[in-house]
């Protein structure tokens, strides 16, 4: 009987922490807005996966937010020629400053080949984009690989995912289990490497 009874307290409070940690999540992402819009960077560099996230990297380009524009995780079959029919401002600064990765698959692996190709290129502050909802643990992602990058977060809206739907949650669900997933596996990382194990 106690047993069952500590079960049951145990479940409740994970439930309940679960929830509130789900609601906290819900309401910051989906209250995410552009950060120092006026400020100009040494890049821009986009996580694709998602609508609205490759015009607005090229949109910022365009602007001169930053010389150079980074997008990674590019699939097999969108080539270059599909990037700069969407650009429209000068063709030959679409050849010099985009550069495209196609070998990011992961979250994980955009961060690696953010930090690669930022290395590579003497780049010291970056203006991320991606969706609100996957913000969070691609900053988590991107920061643990790149520690000395100046970041700052330029999120978007995906046309295609309204509350409304059931799809949006199953996004918001899922993104947030995997963020909870890798904050406890960089956070055990860091532990152990400051006991040196």
């Amino acid at each position: 009987m106690i047993l069952r009874k500590l079960f049951l307290l145990f479940f409740t409070l994970a439930l309940a922490g679960w929830l509130f940690g789900f609601i906290y999540y819900m309401a910051v992402t989906q209250a995410l807005s552009p950060q120092a819009p006026d400020v100009k960077t040494d890049a821009i560099i986009v996580l694709t996966g998602g609508n609205n996230r490759i015009h607005t990297g090229l949109e910022l380009l365009r602007e001169e937010s930053a010389p150079q524009l980074f997008i990674t995780g590019v699939h097999p079959n969108y080539n270059p020629g599909h990037i700069y029919a969407m650009w429209q401002g000068d063709p030959k600064m679409a050849e010099c400053c985009i550069t495209l990765d196609y070998v990011a698959t992961t979250t994980i692996g955009n961060a690696q080949e953010t930090r690669r190709w930022t290395e590579g290129n003497n780049i010291s502050s970056a203006r991320i984009v991606t969706s609100k909802y996957h913000m969070p643990r691609a900053l988590l992602e991107i920061t643990a690989q790149n520690p000395d990058l100046k970041i700052i977060p330029h999120p978007v809206t995906e046309g295609d995912i309204d509350p409304r739907d059931a799809y949006f949650w199953q996004v918001i669900v899922s993104e947030y289990h995997k963020f909870i997933w890798r904050w406890c596996v960089l956070a055990a990382h860091k532990m152990m490497a400051s006991y040196g194990i």
